[in-house]
């Protein structure tokens, strides 16, 4: 045989085997397929919400193996933001394994060895040590099961990005943009529903959650797709320092608008906490970008007009919206409610030593100390009381310190939107209870977190921080 000869019958047997592996496939898919369909149509027809968010998590869980990897985290956020997974007709296990979770450990399985700045001692010792912290006083809690969900979560979503050295610089890039890209469309669509005073989308459903999400406030205030209006006003208020931060860094117009937009939304979600907090962030933002400047300061003229727009904007928006909430009783007994939280927590954490009740206990923890009915009908308000009464003194300062030390990182890396954006998320949970009650939502403060690790997410000699990185 010749050499020719020899390789065409090789080529003809590899040609027949990849026909007979089709051929394979083929029969195996034609069997499948319709398994499936039935299987999903009886579901369907039996128990439909449960049947579709199991079939979506599969065929999601497949597109997760398919994407970039790098594109994992803003995928992340992107879940986080359209899926209000705490505010639907769920069952309680996706509260614990949030889709974001999932994401996070997809994310860590497909990740390479890649150019990551190292992660600052300060930041990584603190990281460790709010570990031991949780797992300590999960020994001594209250609530096994309970401690045992919350640390996983605390864990997964907030610790994980630091302990694998956070995101590359792509990766805090596409965060920090997708935050201002999907919280400027959710604005556009709050002031949608704010006009029809009705969600179109997820309202029927917030209805049936195990913990209705109902209109009862003086004022509407929007859901969008971020569930209660508390989460609405985190995000917003994020994305609006995130997105001002960006405007400073690159003069982009899109950038100035994705703020004014946001600021609005922030105002729509009746928040007078984030309302309160965003200037305090906006301060933050000048004052450091101002101190990080090495040349002359340009374009000054342009942020102090966009300053007395906003305030032009806020006090068109404030009567019709916080303004007026602020004068009715509803808004009254709900300040009135957050100062009792205190004076509970602060009583009850003192009863435990201050050594805490175990993570995600606070509430049980404080019914279990409280000495009248109006006391056990109170829910711990503020993200850091909670973590005050739960894992007491030492957990308390520990994530201060983690906290503290991630901004104080993202400002020296020069990612200042994504510094921003954590700094208003972590002024913004000590409004309401987010900590323990929005276990979906830690992923937030991990995506950020973990862009504020990121080296250098903005550099203004190239350009690089524009929405094209979503494309």
């Amino acid at each position: 045989m010749t050499r020719s000869s020899v390789i065409s019958s090789a080529a003809d047997i590899i040609e027949r085997h990849r026909a007979n592996l089709l051929d394979r496939q083929l029969a195996v898919t034609a069997i499948i397929l319709p398994v499936v369909a039935v299987l999903v149509g009886v579901g369907i027809a039996t128990h439909p919400i449960p049947t579709l968010a199991i079939f979506l998590g599969l065929f999601g869980l497949g597109v997760l193996f398919v994407v970039p990897p790098d594109t994992l985290p803003l995928l992340a956020m992107c879940v986080f933001c359209l899926i209000p997974v705490n505010d639907l007709p769920l069952p309680s296990v996706f509260r614990a394994m949030s889709p974001g979770v999932i994401i996070f450990a997809v994310w860590l399985l497909r990740r390479t060895r890649r150019q990551v700045v190292p992660v600052p001692r300060l930041t990584k010792y603190s990281a460790y040590f709010v570990f031991l912290c949780l797992l300590t006083t999960t020994i001594f809690t209250i609530s096994l099961s309970r401690s045992l969900v919350w640390t996983f979560a605390f864990t997964a979503s907030v610790l994980l990005p630091i302990f694998v050295g956070g995101f590359t610089a792509k990766e805090g890039r596409l965060i920090v943009v997708g935050l201002i890209a999907l919280a400027t469309c959710l604005s556009c669509f709050a002031i949608a529903e704010y006009m029809l005073r009705n969600n179109p989308l997820f309202g029927h459903l917030y209805a049936e959650a195990p913990y209705p999400l109902l209109q009862h406030w003086s004022t509407y205030r929007v859901t969008t797709t971020l569930g209660h209006p508390l989460n609405n006003a985190l995000v917003f208020a994020a994305a609006a320092a995130a997105a001002f931060a960006a405007y400073l860094e690159t003069k982009l117009t899109r950038f100035l608008l994705a703020f004014m937009l946001t600021l609005i939304g922030v105002f729509l979600s009746g928040s007078r906490g984030a309302l309160e907090l965003t200037p305090i962030v906006i301060v933050v933002v000048m004052v450091s970008y101002i101190r990080a400047r090495k040349g002359p300061l340009r374009g000054l003229g342009r942020v102090v007009v966009l300053i007395a727009a906003s305030v032009v904007v806020a006090g068109a928006l404030y009567a019709q919206t916080i303004g007026a909430r602020a004068e009715s009783g509803e808004a009254r007994s709900s300040t009135n409610a957050r100062y009792e939280d205190i004076r509970v927590g602060m009583a009850r954490a003192e009863q435990l030593h201050f050594l805490g009740s175990g993570p995600g206990t606070s509430n049980s923890a404080k019914n279990e100390g409280v000495e009248t009915i109006g006391d056990s009908r109170l829910v711990i308000e503020n993200s850091y009381i909670q973590l005050f009464v739960s894992i007491g003194i030492p957990g308390l300062t520990l994530v201060l310190l983690l906290f503290g030390s991630l901004v104080r990182d993202g400002l020296k890396r020069r990612a200042l939107p994504a510094a921003a954006a954590f700094l208003s998320t972590i002024l913004v949970i000590a409004t309401y209870n987010f900590a323990e009650g929005v276990r979906p939502g830690l992923i937030l403060l991990g995506l950020l977190g973990g862009a504020c690790l990121a080296s250098s997410t903005v550099d203004s000699s190239v350009n690089q921080f524009t929405t094209r990185d979503l494309v």
